[in-house]
């Protein structure tokens, strides 16, 4: 895109300079180097044309073709977007531990901020069910609340749900 732009506006910029006649191009195209340096203050005014016509033209170009288009980037980690309240409700999530063991319940809490595996947790909440590993029985966790920490955690599912009222 920025190519184009950049190519449309040198020919907008060559064509007023032909139709004004500020600069001889042909003089230009044969010895660049001597003509810009006996006539600096055209080439330079040509050189500004350029560039400003197609920053111009790229930003156009953006705002016509990239208006409804969504942030791919955004300002918080991934598992904002993944623990967040949904439109589908909210989240209920299934951790698999480096050990093998699984545990699964309701999320509370979680780190916000893009953080290094060491310092993100992520709180479970009642009701907790929990199985010492692969074929083994989920059983119920008395606990309230259960802290995970991202550097234990070798994979995470959500599903979102609707809390009764």
């Amino acid at each position: 895109m920025g190519g184009s732009c950049s190519a449309v506006a040198l020919l907008v910029a060559l064509l007023i300079a032909r139709w004004t006649g500020r600069i001889d191009l042909h003089k230009l195209s044969k010895n660049g180097t001597e003509y810009t340096l006996t006539h600096p203050v055209p080439v330079f005014t040509l050189l500004l044309g350029v560039l400003a016509g197609s920053y111009l033209l790229a930003g156009v170009a953006t705002l016509a073709f990239q208006r409804k288009a969504r942030a791919t980037l955004r300002p918080h980690s991934v598992w904002y977007e993944l623990l967040r309240r949904q439109e589908a409700g909210r989240a209920f999530a299934t951790v698999e531990l480096r050990d093998g063991r699984v545990v699964a319940g309701p999320v509370a809490y979680y780190t916000v901020e893009e953080a290094p595996p060491d310092c993100r947790e992520l709180v479970l909440m009642s009701p907790i069910r929990a199985r010492g590993g692969p074929g083994a029985p989920f059983v119920d966790v008395a606990d309230d609340r259960l802290v995970l920490r991202a550097s234990d955690i070798a994979a995470l599912s959500v599903k979102y749900y609707r809390p009764r009222p």
